[in-house]
């Protein structure tokens, strides 16, 4: 029971071959790169357009003074509201250049972060691909070697399922390798915002009217 077993096993339906690196679409740098440039500008254009419709005040804010004189209407505009279009301004400048420099800073912190994980999965794609050219066919070649021997009964069943397991065991680690190349490759991807969703919500879909 078991030599049968064992002859299904070495000429029966093997472990494919680990997949190949070389299609794991990895964009160019400077692509993932746009894509950063772009999200970080939206989301600093934006953090300054609100902070602009909320603290900017409205024109009636620094409306004069209106009053009568000699029987004759005046208007006058105090220096203490000069004073205080001055400071407001003053303020408002200094908030939106903390906003830019907080803004120009996330963004050389994340083009960084996202160039450093670049150059390392390409050196891991790099190292992959050189190891399984080096490394596969001599585990193979060996592996063919127990087969044959197993067939010409000159090594033990038990010798030849222990192999059989380690060569299992070999297979299984280049499918973990993959997964954690295809894991970093993911996680670039997120970082650069590569082909983020441009969806738009709707006001109904967030209290949808109790229909009847």
């Amino acid at each position: 029971m078991l030599l049968m077993l064992l002859v299904s096993l070495s000429t029966g339906a093997q472990p494919q071959p680990p997949e190949q690196h070389d299609d794991l679409p990895i964009q160019p740098l400077s692509v993932y790169e746009t894509n950063l440039k772009r999200y970080y500008t939206t989301k600093w254009q934006a953090d300054r357009k609100e902070f602009e419709t909320v603290h900017k005040k409205k024109w009636w804010y620094y409306l004069p003074n209106v009053g009568w004189a000699f029987g004759l209407p005046t208007v006058t505009l105090g220096t203490s509201t000069l004073a205080q279009i001055d400071r407001d301004k003053t303020v408002m400048k200094a908030k939106l250049d903390g906003i830019d420099a907080k803004a120009h800073y996330e963004y050389n912190e994340a083009l960084l972060e996202l160039r450093t994980r670049y150059r390392l999965l390409t050196r891991e794609r790099e190292h992959d691909r050189l190891e399984r050219q080096l490394t596969d066919p001599v585990e193979n070649s060996i592996m063919q070697i127990h087969t044959d021997a197993f067939t010409d009964q000159k090594i033990t069943p038990l010798e030849h399922l222990q192999k059989k397991r380690e060569h299992s065991r070999f297979k299984l680690q280049r499918h973990e390798r993959r997964n954690e190349l295809y894991h970093h490759w993911l996680e670039l991807e997120q970082l650069a915002r590569y082909q983020m969703p441009q969806e738009t919500l709707q006001a109904d879909e967030v209290n949808p009217e109790v229909k009847p």
